[in-house]
């Protein structure tokens, strides 16, 4: 007998599958509540059916002309069914009919069994990423840079500017601002005559963490850091960064005490027409 399967709009029924399967992801992140999923995520998560029994989910976003996949996700009863494909195909479907035209994701580097699937759709990998996770008390090891900077929100009207600058892609700063919340800093050069960007990240306190996390260069990671530490809680032990294909970034953190979480590669390519 054929197995049915069916892709379900993500509604409020779905939170308890949604813990369920995105701890498989193995990212170690503090859990949403029902109220901030249904807000932030559900809109633009989807979950696969098989035999009436949900069995997968997917997570992402349309930006413009291009797509972000978040989380592709197989519960460990259903591998092996094909179902990693099933869901690669619904993130397609989704993102042509939005007008996308390529798509992008982050992959564990040693995911043998994921990075054959995403070549098959098209995919290759861009760059290396790391995510790392660093303690208040090591901000103090990072360098100390010369440059007189400032922590300041970055304005939706600026996007643009920082984006091209930092090689962001386009709405990707828009879609972080709308949430509860969540901030989008950049550190700038004060003696700069328009203050000059010298960084651009994501910041979400009750996380904590950032990403995107972009700097001019590794040395003004403290500078960035610092001002962030503030408004975390008390007893916060860490504040996560992601870093993106820039390795002395990462060298630079992880040599003051920053905790390696994830080792990846971003993967691009165009969606396929069916």
């Amino acid at each position: 007998m054929n197995a049915t399967l069916r892709a379900l709009r993500a509604e409020a029924r779905h939170y308890d599958d949604f813990v369920h399967l995105s701890a498989q992801l193995g990212s170690h992140d503090p859990v949403p509540t029902p109220e901030r999923w249904l807000a932030e995520m559900a809109g633009d998560s989807f979950f696969l059916e098989l035999d009436g029994r949900v069995g997968a989910y997917g997570y992402g976003q349309a930006l413009g002309r291009s797509a972000y996949v978040r989380h592709v996700v197989v519960d460990r009863e259903f591998r092996g069914r094909g179902l990693g494909r099933a869901l690669m195909r619904e993130h397609a479907r989704r993102y042509r009919a939005a007008g996308c035209e390529d798509w992008q994701l982050n992959v564990l580097r040693d995911n043998a069994v994921a990075l054959g699937l995403y070549r098959s759709l098209g995919m290759e990998i861009e760059y290396a990423s790391w995510v790392v996770r660093i303690a208040p008390s090591d901000v103090a090891n990072l360098p100390t840079s010369p440059r007189a900077t400032e922590l300041r929100t970055l304005e939706a009207r600026d996007d643009s500017r920082v984006e091209q600058s930092f090689d962001l892609t386009p709405g990707l700063l828009a879609t972080f601002r709308s949430r509860q919340g969540q901030r989008v800093v950049e550190l700038i050069d004060v003696a700069a005559p328009n203050g000059g960007a010298l960084g651009v990240a994501r910041f979400d306190p009750a996380y904590p963490g950032c990403f995107p996390f972009r700097l001019a260069d590794p040395s003004l990671a403290r500078a960035f850091i610092t001002p962030m530490l503030s408004a975390l809680a008390s007893d916060a032990p860490w504040i996560q960064v992601g870093v993106e294909r820039d390795e002395p970034l990462a060298r630079t953190l992880l040599a003051a005490g920053a905790r390696l979480q994830l080792d990846l590669v971003h993967m691009r390519g165009p969606i396929p027409s069916e």
